[in-house]
């Protein structure tokens, strides 16, 4: 690629796909949420960490799937579950 300043090499820019088939398996009820969330899920949890939109962690869960929601500010949430045989899976919540 030729810029106004030199020359450079053109990036890799190619994108594989990518397989949701674990996200597809987990539900978050209800969301939007104003009370609580519960996760839904084929695969074992075995923990839930909560972090806000900037990042920060808020709440690690271990032994349940309902998550009390009412003492959040409203805002966009990001769910990080690790199961016990598939991972990590991400998954946003609305609170509102």
């Amino acid at each position: 690629v030729t810029g106004a300043t030199g020359t450079y090499p053109t990036p890799n820019c190619n994108i594989s796909s990518v397989d949701n088939t674990q996200e597809k398996n987990v539900v978050i009820q209800p969301n939007p949420s104003t009370e609580y969330i519960e996760v839904v899920s084929s695969y074992e949890i075995e923990s839930i960490e909560v972090y806000n939109i900037n990042g920060a962690k808020m709440a690690t869960i271990h032994q349940s799937l309902f998550i009390a929601t009412s003492s959040w500010p409203n805002g966009v949430y990001l769910l990080k579950l690790a199961t016990k045989n598939s991972g990590i899976i991400l998954k946003k919540v609305v609170k509102s």
